[in-house]
């Protein structure tokens, strides 16, 4: 019998591992992480499978989910995880049966490069898990099915591949991530706290970095008692397509703010988004 509290014990571990680490270290910490995934697979009756190769293809694992079979590969590293990364196990999942999806784990979350390139595909087959993903999974004991399922939901519906699992919530007293909860009643995911009185959807975590910093700013100075939930598209494409899975989330009416940063030096591109998420 597989205890949770045991495989929270394991991740608060792994996690507090230094990044000073020696190689070897790290090396034993990302074999622990496979084993860990496991067991959460196991914990969720998702029947995994580990580790096997295929015509010379290593695959890290599968497990079934509603009686379709899911690829997976995690990855614990120090770096952001680049797009050729993720092409290369694009191609293992292209290969497979028509309608095959892949879930990426990447504790060092993925460059802003790799989100875009696989966002403007032909076909989207991956869905990606970042750290924030996991600690929803594993720390606030959502399960790994139930935060699945979400982000399923939001690749199908919205085109989203790396979807938000949390949120900053910005207060006078003080920025704080907040996690969301998996609603089984309704099949959706829900804001642990839904209130606030703006939404700000940006489109990296540099982004969210400085509306943070500003936005509490703006809170002291105001000497106001309002809140701000400030949330991570981690693409530029990303931010248009958020407002579909956002209604799922907030109260009707609630005020939305898109922030629209043209760093790339295309107006054109930056007024097409705009209308984009105008629509």
């Amino acid at each position: 019998m597989i205890d949770f509290d045991d495989i929270q014990t394991q991740y608060k571990e792994l996690c507090a591992l230094s990044k000073n680490a020696a190689q070897m270290e790290k090396q034993t910490r990302g074999y622990r992480f496979e084993r860990l995934i496991n067991a959460l697979l196991e914990f969720d009756g998702l029947d995994p499978r580990m580790g096997y190769q295929v015509s010379g293809e290593q695959i890290d694992g599968s497990f079934f989910l509603d009686g379709s079979v899911l690829l997976f590969e995690a990855k614990w590293h120090s770096k952001p995880v680049p797009a050729s990364t993720l092409y290369q196990f694009k191609g293992k999942v292209d290969g497979k049966l028509v309608g095959t999806v892949g879930i990426f784990i990447s504790m060092s979350g993925y460059s802003e490069e790799a989100v875009e390139a696989l966002a403007h595909g032909k076909t989207l087959n991956l869905v990606l898990f970042g750290k924030d993903d996991m600690d929803a999974v594993i720390k606030k004991s959502l399960g790994f099915k139930a935060v699945l399922k979400r982000k399923l939901r939001d690749a199908a519906e919205a085109g989203l591949i790396y979807s938000p699992m949390s949120f900053e919530k910005v207060t006078p007293a003080g920025p704080a991530i907040e996690y969301l909860r998996y609603d089984k009643s309704t099949g959706t995911t829900m804001a642990a706290r839904t209130s606030a009185d703006l939404v700000i959807v940006c489109e990296g975590d540099t982004d969210r970095d400085v509306v943070s910093a500003l936005t509490r700013r703006i809170l002291e100075l105001e000497k106001t008692r309002r809140s701000i939930h400030i949330i991570t598209a981690m693409s530029k494409n990303a931010v248009p397509k958020l407002p579909s899975t956002l209604r799922y989330t907030y109260p009707k009416g609630m005020p939305l703010l898109f922030l629209v940063i043209d760093g790339d030096y295309d107006p054109g591109a930056a007024r097409d988004l705009i209308r984009l998420i105008c629509a």
